[in-house]
């Protein structure tokens, strides 16, 4: 009798390891599982911040070609007009243009000085400021509109063909950059 007592002893001893140990091996699957989905996790979130970081970098390339693209200032004597951009962060451009130039020519240079100002991590549209969102979205100029305050006046995109001389804007402007909508 003892002996079938000793036996029962061992075998619910040996049940109890081996539950023990299935048990820990669940717990390591588990652990792995979670390790896979972290790693996976993370390289998705590389992967987006890669993207938006890629996409933003060529925002702001194009943004600063523009600048490239300007007419040259003119010189002393010529019909000019001096236009000055306030930025919504208070930041002052300033800059001379021929009196025939489009309005094209002062928002390509605020788009692109705006991109001077900024580095890629930073170049970002306010809706989105972390590169690691699957939507980021590079700062754009789209998003703002020129305004004056006198005569009061908004610049719409008609206003982009036009040239300067036409809009007023000479021999000196001053404009505002504000978000539409606002």
């Amino acid at each position: 009798m003892t002996r079938v007592i000793l036996s029962e002893e061992a075998d619910r001893k040996r049940m109890e390891i081996e539950e023990q140990n299935r048990a820990f091996e669940e717990s390591l699957l588990a652990d792995r599982k979670k390790e896979e989905e972290r790693l996976a996790e993370e390289k998705k979130q590389q992967a987006q911040y890669t993207s938006g970081l890629t996409r933003v970098k060529q925002a702001r390339e194009q943004s600063l070609a523009k600048l490239q693209l300007l007419p040259s200032e003119p010189g002393p004597g010529a019909k000019a007009a001096t236009i000055q951009i306030r930025l919504p962060n208070g930041t002052k451009l300033q800059r001379k243009f021929p009196a025939e130039s489009t309005f094209q020519s002062v928002q390509d240079f605020t788009e692109g000085s705006v991109a001077q100002y900024l580095e890629d991590t930073t170049f970002l549209d306010d809706t989105t400021p972390d590169l690691h969102a699957p939507d980021v979205r590079p700062w754009s100029i789209h998003n703002y509109e020129f305004v004056n305050n006198f005569p009061k006046k908004r610049f719409d995109d008609t206003a982009l063909t036009q040239p300067l001389h036409a809009l007023g804007l000479t021999p000196q402007g001053m404009l505002f950059l504000q978000e539409k909508n606002k």
